[in-house]
């Protein structure tokens, strides 16, 4: 085998692309064509290997005009190298609640579902996830001599890679992010939410390294244009508040719990709106590009709730 089969003066992209529809040196071969794998997929947090697969799978079986893709489960299992598609179904249901995918049962196809893409502009997961190598960019041009790679980078998967006991708890901070995006997906286009963010990430590193982060995040914001949004929704857990704080807010999700399973919160105010666009970049019917759990959904209503209504009383 040639070690050097990539020629001097060759782009590795124009190599790979040749190589996917070159018919000469592979005499029998059945899996010709290409899709395009952006790093903000592969690099995703809290997007697994396995799903990570299984959508640019689909994404490469979507070259029809109508935008979807019609495999059988068996199909990705085979093309995925899986004896059993169980794995296959879990990713495809995980992938759908993650907001990247949709589908319709059944149709012409061999009565198969079609599966279409969601909106990745308005994707938690992607926002977040992006967010979050924008801060360690930052971090970096400023501190790459006083904090180590390994308190920076381990600090930050810490905080997001949590055990599974402790998911969607009021200890996963980062799910809070998420649920909030999920739940507000405008606010992705507006400073505040990258500020608290960022805010949020330097106090976690600050713990780890030992080591003061002093930037001015408003500053270091692309320099986009920015939305405004009158008296935003509020992010009700963040781990630089204050510890009073904090125990408060730990209080009132564990007596919202209560509330949600003895059936206390109910109404139109604590129900998600399945029905129109919730991606906040069209107005199609049907487009509800990601969920949080329902229980999740209410008991953070009735918090934000909460804290209003404080903090009114406050002021009167």
């Amino acid at each position: 085998m040639s070690k050097n089969w990539i020629k001097t003066g060759e782009h590795i992209s124009t190599v790979l692309t040749t190589f996917s529809v070159n018919r000469e040196e592979f005499k029998v071969t059945a899996n010709d064509g290409y899709t395009i794998a952006p790093q903000k997929i592969l690099r995703c947090f809290r997007l697994t290997n396995q799903e990570k697969v299984v959508l640019l799978e689909l994404y490469s079986l979507m070259g029809n005009a109508q935008g979807y893709a019609f495999p059988s489960h068996n199909y990705l299992a085979l093309h995925l190298g899986k004896k059993s598609f169980n794995s296959v179904k879990g990713a495809l249901g995980s992938l759908k609640q993650k907001g990247f995918i949709y589908w319709k049962t059944g149709g012409g196809d061999l009565g198969t579902n079609h599966y279409y893409p969601q909106d990745l502009y308005s994707n938690p997961y992607l926002i977040l996830s992006e967010a979050t190598y924008y801060f360690i960019s930052k971090v970096l041009d400023k501190y790459r001599v006083e904090i180590s790679y390994d308190k920076l980078f381990g600090s930050i998967l810490e905080f997001i890679e949590m055990p599974s006991k402790v998911l969607e708890t009021n200890q996963d901070i980062y799910g809070a992010y998420l649920a909030y995006l999920h739940s507000h997906p405008k606010m992705r286009k507006t400073k505040l939410l990258y500020l608290e963010y960022f805010y949020t990430l330097a106090d976690i590193v600050e713990k780890s390294s030992g080591k003061q982060i002093s930037i001015s995040w408003e500053d270091v914001l692309p320099n986009v244009e920015w939305e405004e949004i009158d008296d935003p929704p509020m992010l009700v857990i963040a781990p630089h508040q204050t510890n009073d704080n904090f125990s408060v807010v730990s209080q009132l999700e564990e007596e919202g719990r209560r509330k949600y399973e003895n059936g206390e919160l109910v109404g139109e105010e604590y129900e998600q709106d399945e029905e129109g666009c919730q991606c906040g970049r069209c107005e199609e019917k049907g487009c509800f590009t990601v969920s949080v759990p329902q229980w999740r959904y209410a008991v953070d209503k009735w918090v934000e709730k909460q804290i209003r209504e404080s903090i009114q009383s406050e002021g009167a």
